[in-house]
C-alpha cells in the first residue's frame, strides 16, 4: 500500500493511534494517543503552528506533547511527569498488570479546536509502538494531497485501488459534524441577516411615505412650477438613496469598529 501511495506522488506520514488513559499524580484523563514521527507530520500538515509551549524536537521516545484542556484537566505543565496507562495487560506471576510508561511533558499545543485539545496527545511513533506492542507495525497512514477540492475523488480512488480491506478516511468525513454545524449556522446568518435588511428597508418606504404626506403643498408647488412626476420620483429615490447610504455607511464602520 505505501509504495503505491508513493508512487501517486503523496506525502505520507506513518501513525500508530489508539485510546488510553493517562495519570498524573492523583488525577487521570481518557485520550487519544497519536504516535508520529515529528518530520514527516509537519510536510503533511501544520501541526509546528498549533505548539503553545515546548519544543516539537524534544518529542523522542520519553516525551509527551499534550492539548491545552487535556493539560489543564491533568493540570500538568513542562517537565511534569504523566504515566501512560495501556488496556493491554502483562502476564506476571501473580496475575496480570496493565502496561505503563511514565512520559515527560515536553511541549503543549493549542489547536483552537475543543475536541482535539482536550483528547489528544502526541507521543513519538517509536514509543507508541512500544506502549501498544506493536513492533515495526503502524495503524494508519497520513496522506497530503495538493489541491483540496479533489479530497473526496482521490479517496474513492485509493478505496477503489486497496480495495474493502483498508478503511479511509478524510478530514471531510472526520469532522462532518463541524461541518454540519457550520453549514446551519451559515443558513441561519442568511436568515437573520435578511430579515434585518427587510426590516431596515420597511423602515425607509414608510419614512419616505410619511415624508411624502408632509410635504404634499410643497409637491403640488413643484408641480404647478412645472415639476414631472419624474422629476417627483427622482426626489424621492434620491432621498431613500442618501438615507440608505448613510446607514450603510454608519454599520459598516461601527461594525468595523465592534469586530
Amino acid at each position: 500500500m505505501v509504495r503505491f501511495l508513493e508512487r501517486q506522488g503523496f506525502r505520507l506520514r506513518r501513525i500508530v493511534g489508539s485510546h488510553h488513559v493517562m495519570r498524573r499524580e492523583e488525577t487521570t484523563s481518557g485520550a487519544i494517543i497519536k504516535g508520529i514521527t515529528y518530520e514527516k507530520e509537519k510536510q503533511t500538515s501544520n501541526i509546528q503552528k498549533y505548539l503553545a509551549s515546548g519544543d516539537w524536537k524534544n518529542l523522542d521516545s520519553q516525551g509527551i506533547v499534550l492539548g491545552k484542556v487535556l493539560a489543564n484537566n491533568l493540570k500538568a505543565r513542562l517537565g511534569d511527569r504523566i504515566i501512560l496507562i495501556s488496556p493491554q495487560e502483562l502476564n506476571v506471576s501473580f496475575g496480570s498488570i496493565p502496561k505503563m510508561k511514565a512520559l515527560t511533558v515536553v511541549g503543549i499545543f493549542d489547536s483552537g479546536m475543543y475536541d482535539y485539545d482536550a483528547n489528544l496527545a502526541y507521543v513519538s511513533i517509536d514509543a507508541a509502538q512500544d506502549v501498544f506492542s506493536m513492533k515495526d507495525a503502524v495503524t494508519g497512514i497520513g496522506i497530503k494531497i495538493n489541491n483540496i477540492e479533489k479530497t473526496a475523488s482521490t479517496a474513492k480512488e485509493i478505496q477503489k485501488t486497496l480495495g474493502d480491506n483498508y478503511w479511509i478516511q478524510t478530514w471531510q468525513t472526520m469532522n462532518r459534524n463541524l461541518f454540519s454545524a457550520l453549514k446551519l449556522e451559515k443558513i441561519m446568518m442568511f436568515i437573520i441577516l435578511a430579515l434585518i435588511v427587510l426590516v431596515a428597508s420597511f423602515n425607509i418606504i414608510s419614512n419616505l411615505l410619511l415624508f411624502a404626506i408632509e410635504k404634499v403643498r410643497d409637491i403640488g408647488v413643484l408641480c404647478a412650477l412645472g415639476a414631472t412626476r419624474k422629476n417627483i420620483y427622482r426626489i424621492f429615490m434620491i432621498e431613500g438613496l442618501f438615507m440608505g447610504g448613510i446607514g450603510i455607511a454608519l454599520g459598516t464602520v461601527l461594525g468595523g469598529a465592534v469586530s
